[in-house]
């Protein structure tokens, strides 16, 4: 019976040994790893301007719903903290279709309107602070400033015999972010992501709108949406 246990004693203590030796290298691997790469999937959801859909109450209502956002992140650690981080994101939103009819209809009762979607582009940089929550646990705190291209959507509307529209119209803007993520490393050359952020745009375009005449309106449009998402990346 003693020689049993003190079998196991010496197994434990070389499984333990193996292990704590595991750590280790696994730490010195990550540590040595200067950038990231990742890309994740998520949810775009507007919010302020972008998100309301009250012509009576807000002029520049975006009528946004709910859309789709997929990001790709880079970053480089200068220091045990410190760096610098990219990002480059595509979004799209759908129109809140029935309440951009009903807003146009307590304007003229007899027009029917419809548009397409709302999409854009942004590429961002700026500085990161990392924190460690544990040895393979990071979270990166980003504030981050760039462009964005912005696709204004196609309008259709008829009145009896009356037809109007405006064309898409593509423009570019400056855009900021603030973001935090979330580094979960499964292995010292890749690790799973977690992203949350508040983006920020306020394009101008000079839309056209074609109504047996042709005339051309100024349009903003502020663009404030919470992403969040999901996915994984690796370290080099």
């Amino acid at each position: 019976m003693k020689k049993k246990i003190l079998l196991l004693m010496i197994l434990s203590t070389s499984l333990f040994s193996l292990f704590a030796q595991e750590t280790t290298e696994t730490i010195k691997k990550s540590a040595d790893k200067k950038f990231y790469l990742g890309v994740s999937f998520g949810l775009a959801s507007p919010v302020g301007d972008f998100a309301s859909k009250s012509t009576d109450t807000n002029a520049k209502a975006g009528f946004a719903k709910t859309g789709f956002n997929t990001n790709i992140h880079f970053g480089y650690l200068a220091s045990k903290h410190f760096g610098f981080a990219s990002n480059f994101s595509y979004s799209t939103h759908q129109i809140k279709s029935e309440a951009f009819y009903a807003a146009i209809q307590d304007i003229d009762p007899s027009f029917r309107l419809s548009a397409d979607h709302w999409q854009y582009f942004t590429l961002l940089v700026g500085p990161m602070a990392t924190v460690s929550a544990s040895d393979k646990a990071f979270f990166d705190f980003k504030l981050l400033g760039g462009i964005s291209n912005i696709n204004f959507p196609t309008v259709r509307g008829t009145s009896g015999s009356v037809n109007a529209s405006s064309k898409e119209k593509w423009e570019t803007a400056f855009a900021w972010q603030i973001a935090t993520n979330f580094r979960y490393n499964f292995t010292p050359n890749a690790f799973f992501l977690v992203n949350l952020d508040y983006s920020h745009t306020k394009p101008k375009a000079n839309i056209t709108v074609t109504n047996g005449s042709t005339e051309v309106v100024g349009v903003e449009q502020e663009v404030g949406v919470i992403n969040t998402n999901v996915g994984i990346g690796i370290n080099f």
